[in-house]
């Protein structure tokens, strides 16, 4: 099973621009739900409500502490929309690790019931991002009411740049050597891409009329 996270470039920009702020920053990203036969999940990204500076605690490169009205009025809106909310915040920094950290786990225990009952949503998604020098680097989590949870192998940036980036933890599976001279032309990059989409050809027509130079 494969978790993709799809955002649209203006929702991609406002995320890369904000990880590169020197202190930490949160918010709420909203987002549909498309599950495939196979298992396989898609949020699909459609707002962003970011924590207003009031509502911030403590505000530092490496922790912050906010307050409910932070985020609450954001899952009234999931609500309304029947979209589920994102937990979102930034780990700053060039080398920056946008992985849990301890005090991450147990804000995700503090508040993920939380989430679920002023947003009507079964889930509890977390995302985290760190600035790199082309986007960013991420990890996140989808977590079930019975404790299970997958993690978000991948985010889709989808517009006039079509860009794909897998977790921070992702191992990227070998490239057979069939595709070497690929590899040579395009980079283990573009050929770790394409391995991974799926393409679908669609068409249509109808029954061959001969000509009457074939009569």
């Amino acid at each position: 099973m494969i978790t993709t996270l799809v955002l649209t470039e203006p929702i991609f920009q406002e995320l890369e621009q904000t990880a590169k702020l020197p202190l930490e920053t949160a918010g709420v990203l909203l987002a549909g739900i498309a599950r495939a036969p196979n298992g396989d999940i898609r949020l699909l990204a459609r707002q962003m409500h970011w924590v207003p500076q009031n509502a911030y605690l403590a505000r530092e490169g490496d922790h912050l502490a906010i307050a409910s009205q932070g985020y609450v009025p954001a899952l009234a809106e999931a609500e309304r929309l029947g979209a589920i909310p994102i937990w979102f915040h930034t780990h700053p920094g060039a080398i920056g690790h946008p992985t849990p950290s301890i005090a991450d786990r147990k804000v995700d225990r503090e508040i993920a019931d939380l989430f679920r009952l002023r947003s009507g949503s079964e889930l509890y998604v977390t995302l985290i991002a760190s600035p790199r020098d082309n986007g960013i680097a991420f990890t996140g989590e989808v977590h079930w009411e019975d404790g299970g949870k997958v993690a978000i192998d991948r985010v889709w940036r989808v517009g006039d740049k079509w860009q794909l980036i897998n977790s921070f933890n992702s191992e990227a599976p070998q490239i057979p050597a069939i595709f070497d001279r690929s590899v040579r032309a395009f980079g283990p990059d573009i050929q770790q891409t394409l391995g991974q989409l799926r393409v679908g050809v669609v068409g249509c027509g109808g029954p061959a009329r001969p000509s009457p130079s074939s009569l």
